[in-house]
């Protein structure tokens, strides 16, 4: 078999490194030779299956000095190549539609002022406005480590708030919200399959579509995330066990399209959504809020910030914080209401002190 697009080199210290390579494309770290292990295989295929980065305009005929050129060393680094490829092709769309835009423009005399002007013209589109922000944070202080600049002009410029129909992101799912889901996609779907993946899992929808018998194991799932690069491991619950059990597996993904295809991370988030709408749950019941719903689950039922870390792939808690402190939220507010209908009253200088309650016990 011919490996499409397969690069091999030797470190000094002798070790074999395989990678994939797709034209101007950054380069793709491969565990092995795909034909050395499963996971080897599925990792060549995950690279393949991407949808190739579009070339950037001028790629190599940017002055020096300009936006442009920084961007295209940007590119070229072994901090960008380093990137989870979600991550990198994100950062990759935003600086090459600034780079058409401004490309011209000598890098060094970018300030604050001009940062912030960049964002505020996305000012109608917040969260894309946000994007851009992330990728030039990236980009400056790159240029900042590589001794190009003295300081980043990105620095301390903070995000627009999204209000509106978008604030807050996905709906959480909630147990109503999975059984209606259930009755309309019967097992064996797709998009049951989908849905039983990250509903028992807590996968991200493009990491859930990567997902195929390689990666489960001693009734485990296990698998690196592509945004983190974290490994989970997550206890294969009797829901998930029947879907994967009864989904076709011909391929290397559970969720193969039916040309044998891994689908995008992007079509699917719509497919999924147009399931969701299909099964009765209103607008904003996306994949995203599949992943909500676990850990707003685990997070009531008690689990520490790192157990909820390990559960969605985060290497810090930073990011499950919110889960945790929503659920304290909620558990004092209950504890409040209980002490109201008992009829307790107390405050921290002194003990409780029985009162008559709302329900005049």
């Amino acid at each position: 078999m011919k490996w499409r697009y397969l690069k091999r080199d030797v470190s000094r210290h002798g070790q074999v490194r395989w990678y994939f390579r797709r034209g101007a494309e950054p380069k793709v770290r491969l565990p092995d030779h795909p034909s050395a292990s499963k996971e080897a295989e599925a990792a060549y295929y995950s690279a393949l299956d991407r949808k190739p980065l579009a070339p950037a305009p001028m790629a190599d005929k940017w002055p020096a000095g300009s936006f442009g050129a920084l961007v295209t060393s940007y590119i070229r680094s072994s901090k960008y190549q380093a990137l989870a490829p979600v991550t990198a092709a994100g950062y990759r769309r935003q600086l090459d539609r600034l780079r058409a835009d401004i490309g011209h423009l000598p890098y060094s005399e970018f300030r604050r002022r001009h940062v912030v002007r960049i964002i505020e013209r996305k000012a109608n589109a917040p969260g894309e406005a946000n994007n851009v922000l992330k990728a030039l944070q990236a980009l400056f202080t790159y240029a900042v480590k590589a001794d190009l600049l003295d300081r980043s002009p990105a620095a301390g410029v903070e995000k627009l708030k999204v209000t509106g129909d978008r604030a807050g992101g996905s709906e959480t799912w909630r147990p109503e919200h999975a059984e209606l889901f259930r009755a309309r996609w019967p097992i064996g779907s797709p998009q049951r399959t989908a849905f039983e993946i990250m509903w028992n899992t807590g996968l991200r929808i493009g990491d859930a579509l990567r997902l195929g018998p390689q990666h489960v194991r001693d009734g485990r799932v296990a698998m690196k995330t592509s945004k983190k690069g974290v490994v989970i491991e997550t206890p294969i619950l009797p829901d998930l066990a029947e879907a994967l059990a009864a989904a076709p597996t011909p391929h290397l993904t559970y969720l193969a399209t039916q040309a044998g295809r891994t689908r995008s991370a992007k079509s699917a988030y719509n497919w999924f959504s147009a399931a969701a709408k299909a099964a009765g749950l209103p607008p904003k019941y996306t994949s995203h809020g599949c992943r909500k719903g676990i850990l707003t689950e685990a997070a009531e039922g008690g689990a520490s910030e790192h157990e909820l870390a390990a559960l969605a792939g985060h290497g810090s808690t930073k990011s499950v914080s919110a889960y945790t402190k929503k659920a304290r939220r909620s558990a004092l507010a209950d504890a409040a209401i209980a002490r109201l209908e008992r009829g307790e009253h107390g405050t921290s200088d002194g003990p409780p002190s029985k009162k008559v309650g709302r329900n005049g016990a």
